[in-house]
């Protein structure tokens, strides 16, 4: 599927403004996304900040979170920049989460995933991510930057009627290609 045609429906102000402003953005590299040196929080993107997070790729094992808004680091439980992703994940969730990302570096997409689990604070979540690439400066895939929320309960229960939230996992992952 491709990107313009990801289902905005349900999404948040801040995930379809982010989506918006980065398709204005000049594209480079491999994957033809933009680079992270081109990304500016202007007057699109700044009324949005404590949604968005930037993520960076060092390995499959490693993925650092640069940036993470406040609205996050609340629904999360706790402030998350400069923490490696996967030390934050419930063990049980971290090789479909490797996966997840192994497949947005390897093929340039823009990605969206749900899960449900408990927050860094054992509270039952159900949250969404939407992944949007950026290239360092010499065109390589390196960043992601998206926005997080949680799900309303009217949104859970009109998309995941009937689904037992007890336990932790994965509910849906969207690939979109970008071009």
């Amino acid at each position: 599927m491709l990107l313009d045609q990801m289902p905005m429906a349900g999404l948040s102000e801040a995930t379809r403004k982010l989506v918006t402003y980065w398709q204005s953005l000049p594209q480079t590299g491999e994957f033809r996304v933009p680079e992270r040196r081109v990304f500016q929080s202007g007057p699109v993107v700044a009324p949005y900040l404590s949604e968005l997070f930037i993520i960076e790729w060092k390995s499959v094992d490693e993925i650092i979170i640069r940036l993470s808004g406040t609205k996050l680091d609340r629904i999360l439980g706790r402030e998350v920049t400069g923490e490696n992703l996967f030390d934050l994940l419930p063990p049980e969730l971290c090789e479909e989460e490797k996966s997840y990302y192994q497949h947005l570096k390897d093929s340039g997409c823009a990605g969206m995933l749900t899960r449900a689990a408990q927050n860094l604070n054992n509270f039952p979540i159900v949250y969404r991510t939407v992944h949007l690439p950026l290239a360092d400066k010499e065109g390589n895939l390196k960043y992601w930057i998206g926005t997080g929320s949680m799900l309303s309960e009217e949104q859970v229960r009109s998309e995941y009627a009937g689904i037992d939230f007890t336990t932790v996992f994965e509910l849906g992952r969207e690939f979109f290609q970008c071009h």
